[in-house]
């Protein structure tokens, strides 16, 4: 068996809580960014995240090399976590199915094979070829993060 050094940690929560006056929500964020950044009256959430891997070396000493793990961190282990994954289910041609776990994430399929789809305005791309786009996921203005199978009419354009 080898022996490894691991160095773990977790995500400590602090909030600041005030109030803004703004025209928008995003306006809102922006400044209470900016008095929360200026301001002391921190407090702790007593809540901390999942411990996770930050650095990993074989043998005995700091698993740290220039700033980086001496040895690469499995994605599952890392504070980020696996990456969402996109499944995308094709018969003859035709998408019958998407699947995603993991967090909402978005999806954009692009087919240039519009010969034969049915007929009305098409996109097109950055060199003014006709595309088919299909969008999954929340996509904006859509706030619903709930990601929808590709059945569920998808916006085409």
């Amino acid at each position: 068996m080898t022996r490894f050094t691991v160095q773990c940690g977790y995500a400590g929560y602090y909030a600041h809580v005030g109030e803004v006056e703004a025209e928008s929500v995003e306006a809102a964020c922006e400044r209470a960014i900016a008095e929360a950044n200026d301001s002391t009256a921190w407090r702790s959430l007593d809540h901390v995240g999942p411990t996770f891997v930050d650095a990993i070396a074989a043998g005995e000493g700091d698993p740290l090399r220039d700033g980086r793990s001496a040895l690469p961190v499995p994605p599952l282990f890392t504070e980020g976590g696996e990456t969402a994954l996109v499944h995308i289910v094709m018969e003859g041609g035709a998408i019958h199915e998407v699947v995603l776990s993991g967090a909402p994430c978005r999806v954009l399929i692009t087919d240039y094979a519009v010969e034969g789809a049915d007929p009305g305005p098409h996109e097109t791309d950055a060199h003014g070829r006709p595309v088919l786009a299909f969008r999954f996921g929340p996509w904006p203005p859509d706030p619903d993060p709930e990601i929808p199978r590709a059945g569920a009419s998808p916006d085409a354009g």
